[in-house]
């Protein structure tokens, strides 16, 4: 069953029981608000769009990841010469939750693209220092390391409203 699940299904199911541990074993007691947050907008760059629409009968690689309905992705490979994620049939709001799972805050899609689209997104630094990932903890702004531009697109610090989990009360876990 878990091998039929979208990626954003596969993360709801995570949060979701995430939460029953916590508040199972923590007795967590917490409540959802919307507040506006530090996001990042995905957008058109300056010089356009640069994505190939997927052609109707184009058929999924076999070792592709299923992102939603139709949109697949080939993640980078441990090692590889050049990193990037491979999409296909992939709209720009599948390509934003992808984005926001390697991100330090959630992305949005501004781009106003509707359609499905295959494309590559190379990886920057295929290495991240540890300080690398302390400047990204610290630095709200620092998006994350995938050039966009090669599909003409980029991300742009913003707020927007944002779901948040406010913990109300939370004890020290039960015995094992």
């Amino acid at each position: 069953v878990w091998q039929n699940l979208t990626m954003g299904q596969r993360l709801e199911a995570l949060r979701s029981m995430l939460l029953a541990v916590l508040q199972d074993r923590y007795k967590m007691v917490a409540h959802t608000n919307m507040a506006d947050a530090p996001v990042f907008e995905l957008v058109v760059g300056k010089h356009g769009p640069k994505l190939k629409e997927t052609p109707p009968d184009e058929a999924a690689p076999e070792r592709s990841v299923t992102i939603s309905d139709q949109a697949r992705m080939i993640p980078t490979l441990p090692g590889a010469v050049k990193p990037q994620f491979v999409f296909f049939r992939t709209s720009m709001t599948d390509l934003a939750t992808v984005l926001s799972m390697y991100s330090n805050r959630p992305v949005v899609d501004h781009t106003g693209l509707s359609g499905k689209y295959d494309f590559a997104v190379p990886h920057i630094d295929s290495a991240p220092s540890a300080a690398d990932g302390a400047a990204a903890a610290s630095d709200p702004d620092q998006s994350p390391k995938w050039d966009l531009t090669e599909a003409g697109l980029e991300m742009r610090p913003s707020k927007a409203p944002t779901k948040m989990l406010v913990i109300d009360q939370i004890d020290r876990p039960s015995e094992n």
